[in-house]
């Protein structure tokens, strides 16, 4: 997500700042860099309803068709079952 896309549907730096946030500077400073952080774009996607998209999904397993479950099924067993013991 860029951020003329946030302008183009907030119409204002301090529309953007104020929906998602944060201060005015920190959104001047996406313009300057082009980019929109990557936790930034997705509240600005739950904020329009998805009208704006994040660039990555932020399900990146579900997106990739990895089982669901967390991280814990990359763990070697001697980690992930240290706790139970």
């Amino acid at each position: 997500m860029k951020p003329s896309a946030l302008l183009a549907y907030f119409g204002s730096q301090a529309a953007i700042a104020r929906t998602l946030g944060c201060s005015q500077p920190s959104v001047n400073e996406w313009f300057e860099k082009d980019s929109v952080p990557e936790g930034r774009q997705y509240q600005a996607q739950l904020a329009t309803n998805g009208e704006l998209v994040a660039d990555r999904p932020a399900d990146r397993a579900a997106a990739l068709g990895l089982s669901p479950g967390g991280a814990a099924h990359c763990l070697s067993p001697s980690v992930s079952e240290g706790a139970h013991a």
